[in-house]
């Protein structure tokens, strides 16, 4: 893989997020995190996946959101600010990348970055 020209310290909260979430709301099942590059698109992608609780369909839109939460009544146990994704959106795109969540209540989430390469 090639080197990716970036903020060290901004891609290193990127991924701690991305992986302390889906570590903290998957009691059973697993956590995968992945990075691969496209050459042709000039993009490394890092996709954090997991088995966890997920996130309903209709929440999907807010999940970046500063203050967001996953349900109340599932997670109200989990403390903490729930700004997180707000700062993986943020920190993303001033890096010239993108996020994406795509999640089934029940069955996990899957959160996709993409960074230029250059």
């Amino acid at each position: 893989m090639p080197a990716v020209i970036s903020d060290p310290g901004k891609l290193k909260i990127i991924l701690l997020n991305l992986i302390k979430y889906a570590v903290k709301f998957t009691e059973e099942g697993e956590v995968c995190v992945v990075a691969c590059h496209h050459s042709e698109e000039g993009k490394m992608l890092f996709n954090v996946k997991d088995t966890g609780i997920g996130i309903a369909p209709d929440q999907l839109p807010f999940v970046f959101d500063k203050f967001w939460q996953v349900d109340s009544g599932r997670t109200r146990t989990q403390n903490g600010i729930r700004v997180g994704f707000y700062i993986v959106k943020s920190f993303t795109d001033s890096l010239g990348g993108s996020v994406m969540v795509n999640g089934v209540l029940g069955q996990g989430t899957q959160f996709t970055v993409e960074l230029p390469t250059r």
